[in-house]
């Protein structure tokens, strides 16, 4: 297995961002950088935790009811 170095992993997510799928896309530009802070720091956040952290919903949210964080991890893995 080859191991990326923080720095090394920083150069890719600067790229990705830069690249023509995100370049024009603020908000995903910002779900992937929240993403990727949270895996640098050993976490994997939940949908429900994206919705709060990330999407300012209320701390009652469902994401079985609100398919706003679903729609969106979707569609930044088909930019991805």
């Amino acid at each position: 297995m080859i191991m990326i170095d923080e720095n090394e992993k920083k150069r890719i997510l600067s790229e990705v961002l830069d690249s023509p799928e995100f370049k024009d896309s603020k908000r995903y530009q910002d779900l992937l950088q929240y993403l990727f802070k949270e895996t640098l720091n050993g976490s994997v956040p939940k949908e429900s935790t994206i919705g709060v952290e990330f999407f300012q919903k209320d701390t009652n949210f469902d994401p079985k009811e609100d398919p706003t964080v679903r729609v969106y991890l979707n569609n930044l893995r088909k930019k991805l």
